[in-house]
């Protein structure tokens, strides 16, 4: 539903044509407007809304509707062309559990959006270069969690929870006008300014960044305020944390027509256990992300034919009987694995990974187990030098943050098993790789 609002005063005139003018170049088209055009959008969907999204280039407002009323979204600009038939932009997308205000990228930044909303939301991301203003809510979740990101900024009007509101900001603005809660946490990272008018606490902690300000700079116990400074909450988006995780791979060789069987170093499949000690996922644009880490890891290759150390290069035995040992190549490595990530939804739950580690090898063992007169296997270990010392693993997967799943991988070497010098074929080794 399309509607035009008349008669505007002058000085809404002239604030409505400066903050058009300077977005592009068609919207500089529209500054001779002289109405204020406004489209209604009828949000319908079955599944409960707990949490929303506000991306950049917005000026939104939230007001609570009674409960059991259907969302509404009301866009007001200047600009009629936007609102052509057939051409009305769809502002907000529903996605599973959440709203999201999608990113402006040609619309007036001076639109403003009008949620209305009976959605029980708990969890509020303003996104950097969003503004949102809380015109009215009266929440009845136990936690709201809201968090405003870098030139972003927070105005809340009216807001009542009678559990604990968290207010996050980073580089932000944020202005507490009117607010009923009975625990307060703000953190002010970095940047941030905070303002507090007729705020009601039972409890409230401030926790502020050096380079923070807020309206309240002292500790006040009789008031049962708690305010904390420290360079640490200017660091914390930085900080690195470290994640350990375990990969199982099966391998073999690559291209199988090179794989002599005739040959010391025939082999059917290569085993590997890995210990993967990874960095957090650090963010390049949205959704794309990449993250190093260390790997150490042992593989054991397993022998077709019974062979013999001879100088550096493994050569065919048959000097064994009826029984012929079981025999394997083992080595340990250390790699320095890194990851280009990117996420399949908004939330990343679901992510595809391209990757590549550099390798070092050594410890390069053949193990012979031979079964004795009294049937008992006896297990020998000869060191070798016939595996390249240095290799690059290329790997493409799928994988999840969701606890449980792991990571499944494709993965090659990019450079030839054996050395050169081996007089082995010059055969790479590929396979699947499990990471849990």
């Amino acid at each position: 539903m399309k509607r035009i609002i008349n008669t505007l005063g002058d000085i809404v005139k002239a604030a409505l044509l400066l903050g058009i003018i300077g977005t592009t170049i068609f919207a500089a088209g529209c500054v001779q407007a002289q109405d204020l055009y406004q489209i209604e959008q009828p949000i319908t969907h079955e599944q409960t809304v707990s949490r929303l999204e506000i991306h950049r280039g917005w000026d939104v407002r939230l007001t609570q509707t009674p409960a059991g009323s259907s969302t509404r979204v009301v866009v007001t600009t200047a600009c009629a062309d936007y609102f052509e038939e057939g051409a009305e932009p769809q502002v907000m997308e529903v996605y599973k559990d959440w709203y999201t205000v999608v990113e402006n990228k040609g619309m007036p930044h001076k639109t403003v959006v009008d949620i209305y909303t009976a959605q029980p939301i708990r969890e509020i991301h303003v996104y950097p270069g969003a503004r949102l203003t809380i015109r009215q809510w009266a929440s009845d979740s136990t936690r709201l969690e809201i968090e405003a990101d870098s030139a972003g900024r927070l105005v809340v009007d009216s807001l009542v929870n009678p559990g604990t509101t968290s207010i996050t900001a980073t580089d932000a603005t944020v202005d507490l006008r009117y607010m009923r809660t009975r625990l307060l946490h703000i953190y002010a990272r970095k940047a941030s300014t905070v303002t507090e008018g007729e705020v009601w606490w039972h409890r409230q902690w401030i926790h502020r960044g050096e380079q923070a300000s807020t309206s309240i700079a002292a500790t006040d116990s009789a008031r049962h305020v708690y305010v904390e400074t420290a360079k640490s909450y200017d660091r914390e988006r930085k900080q690195m944390s470290l994640n350990l995780y375990i990969k199982l791979d099966l391998a073999k060789p690559a291209w199988l027509e090179g794989n002599r069987h005739d040959s010391p170093y025939n082999t059917n499949h290569a085993l590997g256990l890995n210990f993967n000690l990874v960095r957090n996922q650090m963010k390049i644009v949205h959704r794309l992300s990449w993250q190093f880490g260390v790997s150490v890891g042992a593989r054991w290759m397993e022998l077709d034919n019974v062979v013999k150390v001879e100088e550096d290069r493994l050569v065919l035995d048959a000097s064994h009987g009826a029984t012929p040992p079981r025999q394997d190549l083992y080595s340990w490595s250390v790699g320095v694995p890194l990851m280009l990530t990117f996420g399949l939804d908004r939330r990343s739950s679901y992510f595809l990974y391209a990757s590549l580690t550099p390798t070092y090898i050594f410890s390069q063992r053949l193990a012979t187990s031979t079964l004795g007169e009294d049937h008992r296997r006896s297990r020998e270990h000869e060191k070798v030098e016939v595996l390249r010392p240095f290799n690059v693993r290329a790997a493409i997967g799928l994988g999840t943050t969701l606890r449980g799943v792991g990571r499944l991988e494709f993965h090659i070497d990019l450079l030839p098993t054996f050395r050169s010098s081996a007089g082995a074929p010059q055969t790479r080794m590929m396979g699947l790789s499990y990471t849990f």
